[in-house]
């Protein structure tokens, strides 16, 4: 766990983009389908650098 939250969020699509390596647009289709790890903060898509880690994990194939 991190010792600071905010080092953990990532706000807006342009910075989850920024991270994930995922395009913009496929940000937010991705998370419009709900395929996506995500929350809202008022108008703001966050999402946790922790969680979209995790995630990607779990979409590897052995």
């Amino acid at each position: 766990m991190t010792e600071n939250l905010s080092d953990d969020v990532l706000i807006g699509a342009k910075s989850i983009s920024k991270f994930s390596g995922f395009p913009e647009r496929t940000i937010y289709h991705l998370c419009a389908k709900g395929a996506f790890p995500h929350f809202k903060a008022g108008d703001l898509l966050c999402a946790r650098k922790s969680t979209i880690i995790r995630w990607i994990s779990q979409q590897e194939v052995a």
